[in-house]
């Protein structure tokens, strides 16, 4: 969105809530009860991704594909491949707002918390603009595993499945965050971030 942080107020922008990004979790937590679009499109993305790991491993075990023990190693690998990845998926996030208009993009991290994030300073930004920045990774990691998966062996196909599965459930941030802003559709719900206080605040039309 073309509007400063500072503008907002004149142009009808009330503060609706506030995240504190040291409390990420316990406002995922508070604001996943309200139950939207994308929180469903997380749930079933991920019962699709449990079934059919758990189909193709037992298939390819019962047809000698693979051993037990390489198809549970396989699988295993692929959950710390995500591990290495979670640069690239918040490169992704930081690529996402640059194309949105964001001008200054930073990262931030809670080792202890084991969270990360990328968050662009003092830009405000729709659920339009919004749903880019939180479904990059998602969709980047879907389209090359589904792009990928038929070019490789049995065994970096279980690789690939433990991968997205996992990568999927790390997104869940994204999609609760994204959800929050889709159930404040009506509202005109938008947000920016201020890293300097470590904040995030959203923003609700009067």
């Amino acid at each position: 969105m073309k509007i400063l942080p500072e503008s907002l107020k004149e142009h009808g922008y009330s503060v609706s809530e506030e995240l504190k990004h040291d409390d990420l979790i316990n406002f995922l937590r508070n604001n996943v009860k309200k139950r939207g679009l994308f929180y469903y499109v997380f749930i079933v993305t991920l019962l699709i991704l449990w079934t059919l790991s758990a189909f193709v491993i037992t298939y390819y075990i019962i047809n000698d594909k693979v051993s037990a023990l390489k198809g549970i190693l396989a699988f295993f690998t692929g959950f710390g491949l995500v591990f290495i990845f979670i640069p690239f998926h918040e490169l992704l996030h930081a690529l996402a707002y640059k194309v949105v208009g964001a001008k200054e993009v930073s990262y931030y991290s809670n080792f202890k918390k084991f969270y990360f994030a990328a968050i662009a300073h003092m830009f405000v930004i729709n659920l339009r603009e919004f749903k880019i920045v939180a479904l990059s990774p998602f969709l980047f990691v879907i389209v090359a595993s589904l792009i990928t998966a038929p070019f490789v062996n049995e065994f970096w196909r279980i690789v690939i499945l433990g991968f997205t599965l996992l990568h999927t459930m790390f997104c869940s941030g994204d999609f609760y965050l994204l959800n929050y802003m889709q159930c404040g559709k009506k509202s005109g719900l938008v947000s920016y971030d201020d890293k300097v206080n470590k904040v995030s605040y959203f923003y609700k039309r009067i």
